[in-house]
């Protein structure tokens, strides 16, 4: 209970003061924690400063009273006792429309300090990225400033001064004052002395910060027209700001324009606010204002605004992003159910949209109650304008919420997309007060209820959709674990059997692996150059898909099962074809009586079926492994009891969920500001970890153990030849590993150099580490004598995007890296040195270069066409679409304006890349 209050009223505040804080410490003042300290505090205040002007006014208004009733109270008190004192003091309160409980109007200024006060405390006392920071005489913000020192005790000097601060506020303030209202101001000073005085400098620091504000605010408003003196102030306060950004402070050369026009059109507008006071006044006022007359008219057009905003910025949107893949977000470490984290964003949503705007509504004049109805249910229009006509495609979201942007790619989209965007929201404000001035106030309320009630129904059918897949996932996992897993995962029982005189065909998909991250070691390390001796390095390479359920397809079914061909054959269902392509390699070689072993294969019939059993049909061994092992290598090898991720991705939702969802609904001019590159203007690093995620050491601990789970068949009189299709994820897991052979020790403390400068550096660690690891199997099959009669395929289903390879240009790094799958190729008896091919090759190849040899003229069990290489044109790349399985129910996954690449020959050459679209080409045969 105390959660859900402390995010509805306190939470706003905190988050408010964060975001503040670190736009002036990172964009604006590069750092300089003083001036970023007063900036805040600054800032707040001002935001805050009608509160606390309404406030004062509710406080005079009872002084006023209480002044005015306090002789005939003070009588009534002499002369009369018990229950007729009680009775007439009672009736005299009647006749002046007062009652007892109006008394606490007085402390309405203590009770605004109280929420602020404490989002200010749990903000700034845990403020990490401060400790051991200094400031002048400070030496470290993040403890008590401990300035002096009196024999062994420390006396903490900034306390006492922003106390005798406080207290000079107060007398300035509570002049004229009753001495009973004075003694309440003394006294909590007082106990502001109390509380922070052992507090951490920084907040101390803030808090003096906000009386010395206190008390230039009193002093101005002792005086005649202090509005005319704060506004002038506010002129010369936004025109040093604007020269300081445009004249003194560095900016970045590709937002410098941006910064300086910002900083310009502060000061404008501040500067023009008595221009728009005129013009409300003069024309706006007698004509518009008509709809408002009536209290409980704006109350609900209010109301209706406030609920409009809550749920689609609390619940629909994460519902929606959640929705799109319920498992990415369901398996993230210390999030034991979905829907807890689901909540947040909900429940901060109620403080953001709901508690606090209407508490402002209801402390506000009449004239400005009108004046808040407008505003909320123009933003509340608006913000689905922007969601479902001005939301654009920025590829997929991670876990992270972070966007895969190419570099150089802004989510504001172009300056053409942005007008657009800024004009139709002037057309639904100007609409919006035709609406008002044809008296037609009623057609409002309406849309607004519509609005509330279509959007309440399709955030109920996306958690429906979250609530049935995640369901269905946790079910089939359980299945797993009671029928797979060893009883106390100590015991390894191998799981793959390699033939020593027959053939052994062994593919490894490692998910996600990108291809140019191997040239990058092995040039770094030459022994594991040497280890990949036989094998073919083809590094012109590309996937059909940059994600694993269209990606994944062609590399086991062949070319017949890219985006664009499964996409013609409209007469099976998606899932029909996704099983077809993972069942075609298994079923031609078990018809040459291969032994057959296939082993985490994703999307089996769209998570339908288990693997065991949808292999089991056709008397095939499928089974998971990754996750099998880890209590074993955490207990031999890491010497633990329990190793726990910690990092805290849950915390990051927690946080991040209403800025994002507040980012899908605000002008696109805004969006690049709010997402920060994807650090939402958080002062936490929530990925940073000493440790992996689980599900990172669930295929670390497979690799490692890869030696142990193959079995060498030495009964000549029971060999068959062998196939076998191995996935592993933790080049799927980005993670910084220990340097330098990418291990993963009880606690990481060493990543080595980041050569990268970005997260790319943690996706060369999982890769290297992959690489690594599969070296040591390498020598163990060498030992072992079945190395020659061994064909070793490592490929994966696509590369990443939103990473970096330093030796890239911007368009390698933009376009290639997305799809560009690792492909390494080690025949029977190659023991040659590491060799390049720079043929032009797909994943799609890997069907055709297993069977190479092996199965003559080999055809497709179910198309009954003959598997060729369909790429001497050149290939289409899907380059849009979802990774649910849920949106592919049907039959087709493709529309004529689904977007695509169209690549040939030479994939570096950026000649050989267009852009096109699926209806320009779909008739191609």
């Amino acid at each position: 209970m105390l959660d859900i209050l402390f995010n509805i009223i306190i939470y706003p505040i905190k988050l408010l003061l964060e975001c503040v804080y670190m736009i002036l410490s990172v964009s604006v003042f590069k750092d300089n924690i003083g001036v970023s300290l007063a900036g805040l505090s600054i800032t707040v205040n001002l935001l805050c400063l009608p509160l606390y002007t309404k406030a004062e006014k509710l406080q005079e208004a009872e002084r006023d009273i209480q002044k005015r009733l306090a002789p005939r109270a003070a009588d009534i008190k002499k002369y009369f006792k018990g229950d007729e004192r009680y009775m007439i003091l009672s009736m005299h309160y009647r006749e002046n429309h007062y009652h007892p409980i109006m008394a606490l109007r007085s402390s309405l200024s203590l009770l605004i300090q109280i929420p602020f006060f404490i989002a200010a405390y749990t903000f700034l006392s845990h403020l990490d990225i401060l400790n051991g920071r200094s400031l002048f005489i400070l030496r470290d913000l993040s403890a008590p400033d401990a300035l002096f020192t009196i024999s062994s005790f420390k006396i903490n000097a900034l306390p006492v001064l922003m106390t005798i601060i406080n207290i000079g506020a107060g007398l300035i303030y509570s002049r004229g004052f009753p001495l009973k209202d004075k003694v309440q101001l003394y006294l909590m000073s007082l106990v502001f002395l109390v509380l922070l005085y052992n507090s951490p400098s920084v907040l101390v620091l803030y808090w003096t910060f906000n009386n010395i504000f206190s008390l230039v605010k009193n002093i101005l408003f002792k005086i005649k027209n202090p509005f005319k003196i704060i506004y002038f102030l506010g002129c010369l306060l936004f025109a040093f700001f604007m020269i300081y950004v445009v004249f003194i402070r560095y900016n970045e050369p590709m937002r410098a324009a941006r910064n300086k026009l910002f900083a310009v059109a502060i000061f404008i507008f501040f500067a023009c606010i008595p221009f728009f006071i005129f013009l409300l006044n003069r024309f706006i006022k007698p004509k518009f204002f008509f709809l408002f007359n009536n209290l409980q008219n704006s109350l609900v057009i209010m109301t209706f605004s406030c609920f409009c905003l809550l749920i689609l910025v609390g619940c629909y949107i994460p519902f929606n992003i959640v929705s799109s893949d319920p498992i990415q977000f369901a398996t993230i470490e210390n999030i034991k159910n979905l829907f807890t984290i689901l909540i947040y964003p909900a429940v901060q949503a109620v403080g953001f949209f709901l508690f606090w705007p209407l508490y402002i509504f209801f402390l506000s004049p009449k004239k400005l109650k009108s004046i808040f109805a407008m505003i909320a249910s123009v933003t509340a229009i608006t913000a689905f304008i922007n969601l479902f006509i001005f939301s654009s495609n920025y590829g997929i979201i991670s876990q992270t919420l972070n966007f895969q942007l190419r570099s150089g790619q802004y989510l504001a989209g172009t300056p053409n997309v942005q007008i657009l965007n800024i004009l139709a929201c002037i057309g639904i404000f100007a609409i919006f007060l035709l609406v008002i001035y044809l008296k037609k106030s009623g057609a409002i309320t309406i849309f607004l209820i519509l609005c509330v009630l279509s959007i309440t129904f399709l955030s109920g059918s996306k958690l429906f959709s979250i609530k049935k897949i995640v369901e269905h996932d946790f079910e089939i996992r359980e299945q797993i674990a009671k029928t797979e897993t060893n009883s106390d995962n100590m015991t390894i029982k191998p799981i793959f059997t390699l033939s020593k005189t027959g053939k052994n065909i062994f593919i490894i998909m490692l998910d996600t692996a990108v291809n140019s991250y191997f040239k990058i070691l092995t040039e770094k390390r030459p022994d594991v150059a040497k280890a990949y001796n036989g094998f073919t390095y083809y590094p012109n390479i590309l996937s059909f898909y940059r994600r694993t359920l269209f990606g994944a397809p062609p590399l086991f079914g062949g070319y017949e099962y890219s985006t664009y061909n499964m996409n013609k054959r409209s007469n099976i269902l998606m899932k029909d074809k996704q099983n077809e392509a993972i069942l075609l390699l298994p079923l031609l070689f078990k018809k040459e009586n291969y032994d057959i072993t296939i082993t985490d294969m994703p999307y089996i019939d769209y998570g339908e079926s288990k693997i065991s059993d949808f292999y089991g049909k056709y008397d095939i061994k499928g089974q998971n492994i990754q996750g099998l092992y880890n209590t074993k290598y955490i207990h031999e090898v890491l010497e633990l009891e329990k190793y726990k991720d910690t990092s805290r991705i849950d915390l990051l939702l927690k946080r991040n969920f209403l800025l994002f969802s507040i980012l899908e609904t605000t002008l696109c001019s805004f969006r690049d500001i709010i997402y920060q590159n994807g650090k939402y203007w958080s002062s936490v690093d929530y990925t940073l970890s000493s440790h992996v995620s689980t599900s990172a050491l669930n295929s670390y601990s497979t690799l490692y153990y890869l030696p142990e789970l193959t079995k060498i068949n030495d009964n000549n009189k029971e060999q068959n030849n062998t196939f076998t299709i191995m996935i592993n994820d933790l080049t799927h897991e980005p993670s910084y590993l220990q340097y330098p052979d990418f291990t993963i020790p009880a606690e990481i403390i060493e990543h080595g150099d980041n050569f990268f400068g970005n997260n790319s550096y943690k996706y060369y660690h999982v890769n290297s580490s992959s690489y690594i690891l599969l070296s040591k199997w390498f020598d163990y099959l060498r030992s072992e004598g079945v190395w020659d009669n061994t064909l070793i395929i490592i490929v994966s289903d696509h590369g990443e995007s939103g990473i970096t390879n330093p030796d890239f240009t911007s368009f390698q790094n933009n376009h290639i890296l997305s799809y560009n799958p690792i492909l390494l190729v080690k025949n029977f008896s190659d023991n040659s040195k590491l060799k390049i091919n720079n043929e032009f090759m797909t994943n799609a190849d890997i069907p055709l270069l297993a069977l190479e040899g092996n199965i003559v003229n080999p055809t497709n069990p179910f198309t009954k066409n003959k598997l060729t290489a369909d790429k001497k044109e050149g290939i289409y790349i899907f380059t849009e679409g979802f990774t649910n399985t849920s949106y592919y129910n049907g039959t087709t996954c493709l529309e004529d304006d689904s977007k695509f690449y169209h690549v040939r020959d030479n994939i570096f050459e950026p000649k050989n890349w267009q852009e096109l679209k699926y209806g320009d080409f779909k008739n191609n045969k």
